[in-house]
């Protein structure tokens, strides 16, 4: 399934900070991102969103958006010998982590 460039742009920075399915980026770390963008992105971002829940890719969580297992094999469907996952779930992992690899600390 084919996505447009702002939506593969937001769901490369899942795959840049080494999101599983079933993790988010806050909306913090989404936002601040996309300021960096160029205009065209920045104006398509809420509309790729919408398309990636629409797609099931991402959800809406409770802080930001959370990867779907969906969105997860999508990521990561041309790598060499992966079949994709049924769930992965990985606890403990900091916040703070994730905001380092986008810039906001």
């Amino acid at each position: 399934m084919q996505v447009s460039p702002t939506a593969k742009l937001l769901l490369d920075l899942y795959l840049d900070c080494r999101i599983l399915a079933d993790e988010h980026l806050t909306m913090k770390a989404l936002i601040t991102t996309k300021i960096r963008w160029n205009r065209e992105h920045q104006d398509n971002f809420h509309i790729a969103v919408e398309e990636l829940i629409e797609k099931g890719y991402l959800t809406k969580g409770d802080t930001g958006l959370v990867l779907t297992v969906d969105g997860y094999n999508f990521l990561h469907k041309d790598q060499a010998g992966t079949t994709g996952i049924k769930k992965t779930v990985r606890s403990g992992r900091s916040k703070n982590l994730i905001e380092r690899r986008v810039g906001l600390q």
